[in-house]
């Protein structure tokens, strides 16, 4: 918690007025809900979400499937809402690579939800009208464009 709150003192341009929500609640794709460590509803981009992890094994495939796929991806309106700082995880744009096609099937049963959901993910992932499968080639490209933007 210590480093969460460094973290936040540190980017006080981003936070600086604005009210913080610890632990917030945010519906996810499994029909329950998560929770993010930091929400800030007037912070630029709005509704900004924030995960915090730190330290090796904090991030896994299952931390992948539930928590960025399940969660932020479900739950966000565009990517910019998302955001994951992390201190020495160990986190590579290779390793997201492989977990996120690890995950493909949850990928793919968001893109089938509902038609919201299927139109940012399409968007997200640049699939073409009416694709119900994502593609590994789509997976790399949208770690490749986001992934500096996303985990900090």
């Amino acid at each position: 918690m210590h480093w969460i709150i460094r973290d936040i003192a540190n980017d006080a341009n981003t936070f600086s007025g604005k009210t913080l929500r610890f632990e917030e609640n945010v519906a996810n794709a499994r029909g329950t809900t998560s929770f993010i460590d930091v929400f800030c509803e007037q912070c630029i981009p709005p509704n900004l979400k924030i995960e915090y992890k730190s330290g090796p094994g904090s991030i896994t495939a299952g931390t992948i499937k539930d928590q960025f796929i399940e969660r932020d991806l479900f739950s966000a309106e565009n990517l910019n809402e998302i955001q994951w700082r992390m201190t020495n995880t160990g986190m590579t744009k290779e390793k997201m690579v492989d977990w996120m096609k690890a995950n493909k099937t949850s990928l793919e049963q968001i893109l089938n939800a509902d038609p919201a959901r299927r139109s940012k993910i399409a968007s997200w992932f640049n699939l073409a009208r009416g694709t119900t499968t994502i593609p590994d080639q789509k997976i790399i490209d949208f770690v490749n464009n986001n992934y500096t933007t996303i985990f900090r």
